[in-house]
């Protein structure tokens, strides 16, 4: 019985710390077995500097990442 209480104990989250990960947030939400999506600001903030104009900023990043939280019923922070 170990793996069953195993499997229903574990909390799985993701770390979402890269604007590619911001655009498949709503795909990535939607994975079965997928708790929770974790924001990491300092890699993000840094990645989002370096990329193309049009890029939504990390206000932004933050809310597409709650909306596709909700929207699955995930956790987010």
């Amino acid at each position: 019985t170990y793996p069953e209480e195993a499997n229903r104990e574990t909390f799985l989250v993701v770390q979402i710390e890269s604007p590619e990960a911001v655009r498949n947030a709503a795909e990535i939400a939607a994975v079965e077995g997928i708790d929770g999506l974790f924001i990491g600001p300092g890699d993000l903030a840094m990645r989002i500097k370096r990329s193309p104009a049009g890029t939504p900023s990390l206000d932004e990043s933050v809310e597409i990442v709650a909306a596709a939280a909700k929207k699955h019923g995930k956790a987010w922070g």
